[in-house]
């Protein structure tokens, strides 16, 4: 009796001892393919980081070659440039210094507005007596007003009247004298320089009477106001003799350069 009440041993524990290690290793695996997808997304995130560092990097060594290269371009035509400046200043030296007043000479030719344009010999007499002419109207204008509106004694007046006339034969002797500069292509240029000095000195000679008949005016003059206006004339004629000569030495010059008178 006893040995038909044996029972086989339970074999419970051992199914729950699998099951749970079974759990384990799931979990494991879970796991460790949690930090594998952690650490796919960190390597994917520094691929992506890095790839965007280099496409940087690579923007700023493009723009950096491109601003030193614009700007070596910017430094070569600006180093170009002042060449013709040069070459024009040198011009406007040497005709300057035929002149009498060499420094005037360079200061009235050299404008800004003007010494662009003005860079062969030819150019710059055209300029000088435009100069010229500008000066005589000034002083022709100075001249009008002081012989109806200044009380002066006589003989300040009779200087005042003979200047107006002298300025009047001036203005018109520049005048023709600018006209054979513009046709010196269309003739002998030697005979037209020549007349063109002829003229000048035609023009200076007006000039120094003009001068002296208002020197000897201003001295009989004892009014203040007379005496003012008679300085103010002075002056201003002995502005044109400043420019008339200035053009004069710049044709002596251009006479002395043969046929090569545009360049």
């Amino acid at each position: 009796m006893e040995l038909q009440s044996a029972q086989p041993p339970s074999r419970r524990p051992s199914f729950h001892r699998s099951a749970s290690a079974y759990a384990r290793l799931q979990k494991q695996q879970v796991d460790i393919a949690d930090d594998l997808s952690s650490r796919s997304r960190r390597s994917r995130r520094s691929c992506i980081l890095a790839a965007f560092l280099a496409s940087f990097i690579l923007l700023l060594a493009i723009a950096a070659f491109l601003f030193l290269h614009f700007r070596s371009i910017s430094s070569t035509k600006a180093s170009a440039s002042p060449a013709p400046h040069s070459e024009a200043s040198a011009v406007i030296e040497a005709a300057c210094n035929a002149t009498s007043f060499p420094s005037a000479c360079v200061s009235l030719l050299s404008s800004p507005s003007d010494s662009s344009s003005s860079t062969t010999p030819l150019q710059l007499a055209s300029l000088s007596l435009a100069i010229a002419i500008a000066s005589v109207r000034r002083a022709a204008s100075l001249l009008s007003s002081a012989s109806v509106s200044i009380p002066s004694p006589p003989l300040a007046q009779s200087a005042v009247q003979d200047c107006v006339e002298l300025t009047a034969l001036s203005d018109d002797l520049l005048n023709a004298t600018l006209s054979l500069l513009h046709a010196i292509g269309l003739r002998s240029g030697a005979a037209s320089l020549r007349e063109m000095k002829v003229q000048l000195s035609g023009v200076l000679g007006h000039q120094l009477a003009c001068e002296d008949e208002l020197e000897a005016g201003a001295r009989n003059s004892s009014a203040a106001a007379a005496m003012a206006a008679m300085a103010a004339l002075m002056e201003a004629q002995a502005n044109v003799t400043v420019t008339v000569r200035i053009a004069l030495g710049i044709v002596d010059f251009i006479s002395g350069l043969g046929s090569d008178l545009s360049s």
